[in-house]
């Protein structure tokens, strides 16, 4: 779901790693959105914290 226009936020239920590799690899293939934060919710009663990251760009 995107909360802003620079802001998707996903909810998890991988590892916060394999979420943001999964994420980043899909926005990969839309070049046109350009730089977003994702919001990286954990899974309901985990008790962890929400995650904002940013995918690494290509140089």
């Amino acid at each position: 779901m995107w909360n802003s226009r620079s802001t998707l936020s996903v909810d998890r239920i991988a590892s916060e790693d394999e979420a943001l590799k999964a994420v980043c690899e899909e926005l990969a293939r839309h070049p046109d959105i350009g730089l977003i934060r994702v919001q990286l919710n954990p899974p309901p009663g985990s008790g962890e914290a929400i995650r904002w990251r940013q995918c690494p760009t290509a140089q």
